[in-house]
């Protein structure tokens, strides 16, 4: 058992109503008086631990205008209804109380997927206005399976405007593979208001392809990932996981440690395998949300102010005084995408977090360092944004080139923009998704044969060839399935002749290590774009997953700091999540646990997105000699100078230009 046990650090809240419910706020988890398990498992612990810190509702009842509470659900008033909105749940139960109560209470429409109860026995007996019942589950895909059949979401959601949908899914019903397809989905994402989720840690539903043969640490650990991905866009307003732990009794359960271990559990003990928790989409809560909500709409199931004061504990750590504090702007306030320049990255203004380790903040200053662009507008042409890439101009200006793409998942809009914007032939790489759900996997996409203009489905101008292979330290068979070395992908290509993204969630390390020790392979990247993870477990890292936290944590930095030998950083997406971190709200007094890594100010570098250029194409001369190599026929002209037509407006261009002195 851990040494020492944590002591108790909170009081459990409670509703006015009393009761069996979901409760907004932290959570009250208080430990064990003894440890009740036969042994402890420090992953299973870590990951424990970050599903509570993945639930913590910071959310004040201020911010929504009151909370609505029921059943296993708390709703924000002011996100409540909305003149368009529908209530879309999945459900295997008789009746959805859920969706009789958004019709009655809330005069929202709603359409229960039940592909379990026959019409007859999950209709109410008296259904609200709008209720209705369809014979289908929520699924990953339109199809038929276990004898039922199954809608996808995104067909559910197609036709629905932004802010427009409450929706509910159970994890057991429509399995982890829908949510973290909504997890990965901004757009998908923006159609919604609120989201309940009934949560099943380590379930796998049947259609869950793609989970079906991780290990157990595995799959817990994307499951742990899914619900941290929601929190971008989304903020937790309430969660049962607190009336589940005041049901919990290891001293009488397990007084002389004779239980077995659960697949998750906290310092503690408590385990939250199984809980209910309510979403509301972040641009529908704080002051600039709207007006007050009416009296009414407040009072039912409201939680007091004093208590969440009561229960929110101050720790007393403070600002390292080691680093000096950053005072900046945003350059660029409204571009919702990666960005150049510095990145502006305010201190908090308080300090947001129980403890303050010395060599997080280290680790986190070293982050933002190393990914700090140097280079200017002027030296790269300009710049072209988009989504999670930040690219120098003169870098993307031929056509006699190749893109490898690693980490497509259903979409991939990195490949597809280079296919249709640069008109760029890609090779695709992913073995996780099921072809059926990823028609670029599945070769089903058009593929070099019309014009894509703003069909908005999959579509690439330029041919792309598509492999159920993944990016891993070697070359071989991983849980069953296939990878490949990066140096293995840019065998036989001539310098400055390939664009690479990688975003393989935390398989990133070796492979990065790898390039470094290899100048030639370096030599023929002309962009490299990534999704950096830090303190991930990828099974491909297996090697490194024992090591300890501040050791492997310091083994990335110093990989992420040698690609400055050879490449500029040209941008990231650190600002954008900067700006969506609210720490005066989310963690007002102190209560939130220290990221793996953070900067001085308080702001965790742990996952963004990142761009590079081959510092030969900003430094060398202006004109390349054209390439020649193997993989789609002979190199076709170079690209013409881009018409003025696709360049950006000059209000955009000057702030690019001050960005950088």
């Amino acid at each position: 058992p851990p040494k020492p046990m944590p002591k108790a650090t909170c009081k459990y809240t409670r509703t006015e109503g009393g009761g069996q419910v979901s409760r907004p706020g932290v959570p009250c988890i208080q430990p064990a008086l003894v440890w009740p398990y036969v042994g402890h498992t420090p992953w299973r612990q870590a990951l424990g631990d970050r599903i509570v810190e993945a639930l913590a509702g910071r959310v004040l009842s201020a911010d929504c205008g009151g909370f609505r509470i029921f059943n296993d659900h708390v709703l924000c008033a002011r996100a409540v209804g909305g003149r368009t909105a529908l209530a879309i749940s999945s459900s295997n139960e008789q009746r959805d109380l859920w969706a009789e109560k958004m019709g009655r209470s809330y005069k929202v429409p709603s359409r229960v997927y039940n592909c379990f109860a026959d019409a007859e026995e999950g209709e109410a007996p008296e259904p609200p206005e709008g209720y209705q019942l369809l014979p289908s589950c929520l699924g990953p895909t339109d199809a038929d399976g276990d004898g039922r059949a199954y809608t996808s979401l995104e067909a559910v959601l197609s036709e629905r405007g932004p802010l427009s949908v409450h929706l509910k899914l159970d994890t057991e019903v429509s399995g982890w593979t829908v949510l973290d397809a909504l997890s990965s989905s901004p757009e998908l994402q923006g159609k919604l208001r609120t989201l309940d989720v009934d949560v099943h840690m380590a379930n796998k539903a049947s259609f869950d392809a793609d989970l079906q043969d991780l290990s157990e640490a595995d799959l817990l650990e994307r499951q742990v990932q899914i619900l941290e991905k929601l929190l971008r866009q989304f903020r937790v307003v309430g969660s049962t996981i607190e009336v589940y732990r005041q049901g919990w009794r290891p001293e009488q359960d397990c007084p002389e440690q004779q239980c077995n271990e659960p697949s998750v559990y906290t310092a503690g003990g408590f385990s939250p395998q199984r809980f209910a928790v309510s979403y509301v989409k972040r641009e529908l809560v704080g002051p600039s949300a709207g007006g007050d909500v009416p009296a009414e709409q407040a009072e039912d199931g409201e939680l007091q102010a004093e208590a969440q004061d009561e229960q929110q504990q101050q720790q007393g750590a403070t600002f390292s005084k080691k680093w000096p504090a950053r005072e900046c702007s945003y350059a660029l306030p409204n571009q919702v995408s990666s960005r150049p320049g510095p990145p502006c990255l305010p201190a908090a203004k308080i300090w947001p977090y129980q403890t303050n380790t010395e060599w997080r903040t280290e680790v986190g200053e070293r982050i933002v360092e190393a990914v700090t662009p140097k280079v200017t507008a002027a030296q790269c042409d300009g710049w072209h944004m988009f989504g999670d890439q930040t690219w120098c101009n003169k870098a993307m200006k031929r056509k006699d080139v190749l893109a490898l793409s690693f980490g497509i998942e259903e979409r991939d809009l990195y490949s597809e923009y280079m296919s249709n914007y640069y008109h760029v032939p890609t090779k695709l790489y992913d073995c996780f998704i099921e072809p059926e759900k990823s028609p670029p996997i599945a070769g089903t996409a058009p593929n070099g044969t019309k014009k894509c203009g703003n069909s908005g489905g999959h579509c690439y101008e330029t041919p792309y060839q598509p492999f159920r292979i993944c990016l891993g330290p070697k070359s071989g068979t991983i849980q069953g399935r296939q990878y490949q070395t990066l140096a293995n992908a840019l065998r036989g290509r001539p310098p400055l002749s390939m664009h690479v993204k990688i975003d393989v969630e935390g398989s990133e390390w070796t492979v990065l290590e790898n390039l470094l020790a290899s100048d030639t392979d370096q030599a023929k990247i002309r962009t490299l774009d990534m999704e950096i993870h830090y303190g991930f477990r990828a099974a491909s890292e297996s090697e490194y997953n024992d090591l300890p936290e501040e050791d492997q944590l310091m083994r990335q930095i110093k990989i992420i700091e040698g690609l400055r030998d050879k490449f500029y950083c040209t941008g990231s997406t650190l600002e954008v999540y900067r700006q969506g971190w609210f720490p005066d709200k989310d963690c007002r007094t102190q209560e939130c646990h220290e990221p793996v890594v953070h900067t001085a100010g308080g702001f965790s570098p742990q996952m963004f997105a990142v761009s590079y250029v081959n510092k030969a194409i900003v430094d060398g001369p202006d004109g390349e000699a054209p390439l020649a190599f193997e993989g789609f026929g002979p190199p076709a002209a170079p690209a013409p100078a881009p018409a003025k037509k696709n360049k950006r407006p000059s209000s955009v261009s000057s702030a690019m230009e001050e960005l950088v002195p």
